[in-house]
């Protein structure tokens, strides 16, 4: 069974705790890629190896998400595997649940898609499927936690590599069903991922969370959402993000900077520029 799949995780500037989070998933892979796109010159190959003999690892000039995810596809394809495993360096599987995983994706031919449990998923927003409600069909999940059919993937042409980072999990997504095949969510699978700074903030004497980026995310939120959201014409996330902006406008310290990122964003949609793009000021 390890044979059939391959795993690929991105780091960048790690705390010490991803290797824990690696050993909940990398013994069941034949073999885990991890790419550094970390900007320090440290050389993370000995800490990996004194841990985990079936790692590669691979130090890059930070080549964003999409170009590590397919440097993942194309080795899973080389090596004979039928399952990508997608990472981030803080997401982590439950004790056991990785193996319970595993077997999901035997339950339909269709899927070519498999993501667990995460934490920032609303299950009400779920069509649910099959016994004891244990399945759900989503719109589309996010990149960290997936197990990808790697025949599938490879045919689409991987992941958009020209987006760089973000809203590549949400494109992927579309693309694959549009395709006709399905992607699950199996809620017995425990799985943790973080995203951004969680803030609580009083509302009416409620505590509403908001999830705070940098403005360089907003930027690339923005930018690649146009192209995601023009070409699927899916105007509900339109409406999400629209929404997720303002709350993030009228609560974010920096307003000018993220105002400023997100024109940013727009006006390069605009003018379909694509890939890495390093704004001049960057704050949080």
């Amino acid at each position: 069974m390890i044979g059939d799949f391959y795993g690929v995780v991105t780091v960048y500037s790690p705390p010490f705790s991803y290797l824990e989070n690696i050993s909940t998933y990398a013994p069941f892979l034949k073999e885990l890629l991890v790419v550094d796109n970390s900007p320090d010159n440290v050389d993370r190959t000995v800490e990996l190896n004194q841990k985990f003999p079936n790692i590669r690892y691979f130090k890059v000039d930070n080549i964003g998400v999409g170009a590590a995810l397919n440097l993942g596809l194309k080795l899973g394809l080389d090596q004979g595997c039928s399952w990508l495993l997608t990472m981030d360096q803080d997401s982590k599987f439950g004790s056991g649940d990785f193996l319970k995983f595993m077997e999901t994706r035997t339950l339909n031919p269709d899927i070519a898609i498999v993501s667990p449990n995460n934490e920032n998923l609303k299950k009400e927003n779920f069509i649910a499927i099959g016994k004891n409600n244990k399945l759900s069909a989503p719109e589309y999940v996010l990149t960290s936690g997936n197990l990808v059919d790697i025949k599938v993937l490879a045919s689409l042409g991987g992941y958009r590599s020209d987006f760089f980072i973000d809203w590549i999990d949400i494109e992927i997504c579309y693309r694959i069903k549009k395709m006709g095949h399905e992607i699950l969510v199996d809620w017995d699978v425990v799985f943790e991922h973080h995203l951004g700074v969680i803030m609580h903030y009083d509302i009416f004497s409620k505590k509403i969370p908001i999830t705070i980026h940098s403005a360089q995310r907003y930027y690339y939120m923005v930018r690649n959402a146009g192209y995601v959201l023009i070409g699927y014409l899916n105007f509900r996330d339109m409406r999400r993000l629209l929404v997720q902006l303002t709350k993030v406008f009228i609560f974010k310290r920096n307003r000018l900077d993220f105002l400023s990122s997100v024109l940013i964003g727009l006006y390069h949609f605009l003018i379909n520029k694509k890939g890495k793009h390093i704004l001049k000021k960057n704050t949080p």
